[in-house]
């Protein structure tokens, strides 16, 4: 472990305070965007949806939340660079005008491809799916049994359901929206804080990927990459964890106390009526709150990229070097982009080259091996032929003597 959780964590507090005033700057700027983006998607929703709940609409806010993701990660991308060079021996030259350059390297393929943001969504969808019919099934079990107003109102939309009457369901459901809204407000909230604390829960620890960007000079394959970085994690979890949680738990109680604060503060003020801007707003003021408190991750990420890239670049290594030995077995029978892809690999990393040629080396010494167990072989069958025929010649010669002594 890096000395101690105890030693890390007041040297990371220490850095983030020294560098507190031009970070804070840094996210005001992501703040800002992030709050623009939030009113045209909080306007639109309002201006087009009549009902209070909708598929449209749960449909709309996740567009939404995907867009400004893809928006803001370049953004993102400056803050954290900016605030290791803060730490670093150019901390005099940090300046704001070097975050907007910054902007331009956030926008290349092998940073953007760092955070998985894709999986990651997807990932975040699905929760948020999942939780949602399991809490709402669990509620609506629960209200049944112990409501005899929702039992009635549910066993109603049953039938509505089965009869087909998708007119009269949707008045109905209009008509009883109050009712409907309490079991609805607490399925949203344990599903929407579910999937937000693990899409930042990843991606906090993919940012660990942009430190090991330069390790794989963009040419490795990002699913590669992406396998050693987990497998780096794997093969040393209580280093990596037991440094992560002792900054991370900051987070889990900001997202907590303000996602919650927020949610049910809104929703009893009655600011509005939609459940995904309910979700929406949660969402982006625990962002806000949560925004100024990245440099600790960033920081103490700065700490632990010499060892941890260790870790990796040896599973990088090996795992390249399996991969090797199996793609020199079969590489008659790749396509051409396989084998001009490897070329390219391999020309941008001399490190690997000569993992390639050593693989090589080794294939060629089993064949001179081989080689030259044959010679002695032949060398040995060679000498037991010429011992059979010298004793034959012997055989024969005592032979003829025994018949002139006769």
């Amino acid at each position: 472990m890096m000395k101690s959780n105890n030693f890390v964590r007041k040297k990371v507090f220490k850095n983030t305070k020294a560098n507190l005033v031009m970070t804070l700057r840094f996210s005001a700027i992501i703040s800002f965007i992030l709050l623009i983006l939030y009113v045209f998607c909080a306007l639109f929703l309002s201006s087009i949806l009549s009902t209070s709940y909708s598929i449209m609409e749960i449909a709309l806010a996740i567009i939404f939340l995907i867009l400004v993701t893809y928006i803001l990660e370049p953004f993102y991308y400056s803050y954290f660079a900016m605030t290791v060079l803060l730490n670093s021996q150019s901390k005099d030259d940090v300046r704001m005008t070097g975050y907007f350059r910054t902007l331009r390297i956030g926008l290349k393929k092998q940073i953007m491809r760092s955070l998985s943001l894709p999986t990651t969504l997807i990932y975040s969808a699905i929760i948020f799916l999942s939780v949602n019919l399991i809490s709402g099934v669990v509620i609506y079990e629960v209200l049944s049994v112990t409501n005899e107003s929702y039992k009635i109102l549910f066993n109603e939309i049953y039938n509505f359901y089965l009869n087909g009457n998708v007119n009269d369901l949707n008045a109905y459901l209009l008509n009883n929206s109050e009712m409907l809204s309490t079991p609805l407000i607490y399925s949203q909230f344990i599903s929407g804080l579910g999937a937000f604390y693990f899409f930042l829960h990843r991606v906090g620890i993919k940012t660990m990927r942009y430190f090991l960007v330069p390790f794989t000079r963009g040419e490795i394959p990002n699913s590669f990459s992406n396998y050693c970085f987990k497998q780096a994690i794997k093969n040393n979890k209580k280093y990596f964890y037991s440094n992560y949680y002792s900054i991370s738990w900051i987070f889990i109680i900001v997202i907590l106390i303000v996602f919650s604060g927020s949610y049910f503060f809104l929703y009893f003020l009655n600011v509005t009526s939609s459940f995904s801007i309910l979700l929406l707003t949660s969402i982006v003021l625990t962002c806000l709150f949560i925004l100024p408190f990245a440099p600790l991750l960033f920081t103490l990420y700065a700490m632990m990229i010499d060892k941890f890239g260790a870790m990796y670049n040896s599973v990088l290594n090996n795992r390249f070097t399996e991969e090797m030995k199996n793609l020199k077995m079969h590489y008659k029978e790749l396509s051409e982009d396989e084998k001009k892809q490897i070329n390219n690999i391999l020309s941008a990393r001399p490190d690997f080259k000569k993992i390639y040629d050593d693989i090589q080396l080794e294939k060629d010494q089993d064949k001179s091996k081989l080689s030259n167990n044959d010679n002695k072989k032949n060398d040995s069958n060679a000498s037991s032929d010429d011992t059979i025929k010298n004793n034959d010649e012997t055989k024969s010669s005592k032979e003829n003597d025994d018949h002139k002594d006769e």
